[in-house]
């Protein structure tokens, strides 16, 4: 009979080992590199986007808010005559820093996110251990 605590290491390696294949396969072979295209006028996009001051999110257009409207003539004739499609607006960051701007550290620091990581990492140790070992987490 195999002790699963003893099925750990092996469990993973063979995690770190398929992170780092898959990570490689997708860099040298390059799949997903044609996933999206530009638009052939980007700069004209994005400022008539931010013109409207839309909150980042996820947006349908023609977008059906109800049912009724789902079967009306009007929707119908925007469908028709395009374009349609769905469009993710993500908050402006730096993208050579980062780091700037990121809230991580703030999560990290409320009490809420602090006890139920200590619950869970408790939990962990209990389980790994047998009980026998203590951990405070602050």
């Amino acid at each position: 009979m195999v002790h699963v605590p003893s099925l750990w290491m092996p469990i993973l390696l063979a995690a770190a080992l398929a992170f780092v294949a898959s990570s490689v396969i997708h860099m040298v072979l390059g799949y997903h590199r044609k996933d999206f295209g530009g638009v052939t006028d980007e700069d004209g996009l994005m400022d008539a986007l931010r013109g409207f001051g839309i909150p980042p999110g996820d947006y349908s257009f023609p977008h059906a808010g109800s049912k009724e409207v789902m079967g009306s003539e009007e929707l119908r004739e925007k469908w028709t005559r395009g374009p349609t499609g769905f469009m993710t607006l993500l908050p402006s960051r730096d993208l050579v820093r980062p780091g700037v701007g990121d809230d991580r550290p703030q999560r990290v620091r409320q009490p809420r996110l602090r006890t139920a990581h200590g619950w869970r990492l408790r939990l962990a140790v209990a389980r790994l251990t047998g009980g026998s070992a203590q951990v405070d987490v602050t």
